[in-house]
């Protein structure tokens, strides 16, 4: 089982390291072409033209691919919390790629994420969790579906509380995405698109990035993030526990170590500004 565990780990390290340097990546790509005026289709063009930022989108397909077996094999609220290695990569490799400067409140809090993960991990113990079934794939599609519609609502809210509607929309989006991974190779290739596998991915993925990105036009970095977070992870655990039957060896360590990795990843949320914002500009 640790041999395992220790697999799996790798695996969300190596998916991290491929999303974070992904994120910086494009974001020097977008960097190049800043002081060009154009938008829309043109500026499209121009960033294909960017080697960095084809190179860091090619990333995110080992990124994706290196945490389906983590989907499949551990609670969906470890996988997402996991997430916060992310903002450590990008905060380690954007110091020589886009010469941002870490501080010593910066340091605490990556290290705070790698000793929270740690002991999540240490809590989970065996990774016996279900594949979703044909009927929750199509759930968690209507989801996505009144997940949209909720967003359209949110637009005509006071402008006070849209970014954090927004950040909790996103999460709840990327955690579906999550529930679609989980099932990913429980299907022969020749019938996946047959399957709701592939359109759950899809439009939670679409969703999740558009809320995100609408969240941090609307607000400061913080509030979006910390409700991005608290879904994500809060939602993923919900759902993951009650219909998927996900279980921890010991809830103390996996819930305090949760605790601990999120909170040391909100405060490193602004590199997470930094590379999305810059790459929807």
């Amino acid at each position: 089982m640790l041999s395992v565990l220790l697999g799996l780990t790798f695996l969300l390290i190596g998916s991290s390291l491929c999303y974070g340097t992904s994120s910086v990546l494009q974001a020097r790509g977008v960097n190049a072409i800043r002081s060009n005026p154009t938008v829309g289709v043109r500026r499209l063009i121009l960033l294909s033209r960017q080697p960095a930022y084809l190179i860091g989108l090619a990333l995110s397909a080992p990124g994706f691919a290196a945490q389906i077996e983590p989907f499949r094999e551990l609670p969906l609220f470890v996988v997402q919390s996991a997430q916060g290695l992310n903002l450590v990569v990008i905060a380690i490799v954007g110091t020589t790629i886009l010469d941002l400067q870490i501080h010593v409140h910066d340091w605490i809090s990556i290290a705070g994420v790698i000793l929270g993960l740690a002991a999540l991990f240490a809590g989970i113990g065996s990774g016996n969790v279900s594949v979703p079934k044909g009927s929750i794939l199509y759930g968690a599609i209507l989801f996505e579906v009144l997940l949209a519609l909720v967003g359209y609502l949110v637009t005509k809210v006071p402008h006070s509380i849209t970014a954090a509607a927004f950040g909790f929309l996103a999460g709840l989006a990327f955690g579906a995405v999550g529930v679609a991974a989980r099932a990913l190779t429980g299907h022969a290739a020749s019938h996946l698109f047959a399957s709701p596998v592939p359109y759950a991915l899809l439009a939670g993925g679409i969703l999740g990035f558009i809320f995100y990105a609408s969240g941090l036009a609307q607000g400061n970095v913080t509030t979006t993030t910390a409700a991005l977070i608290l879904a994500q992870v809060g939602g993923s655990a919900a759902f993951g526990i009650l219909i998927l039957g996900d279980h921890v060896r010991s809830s103390y360590l996996a819930i305090t170590g949760a605790v601990i990795a999120a909170t040391a990843t909100l405060s490193l949320a602004r590199f997470a500004y930094i590379s999305d914002v810059r790459a929807i500009e």
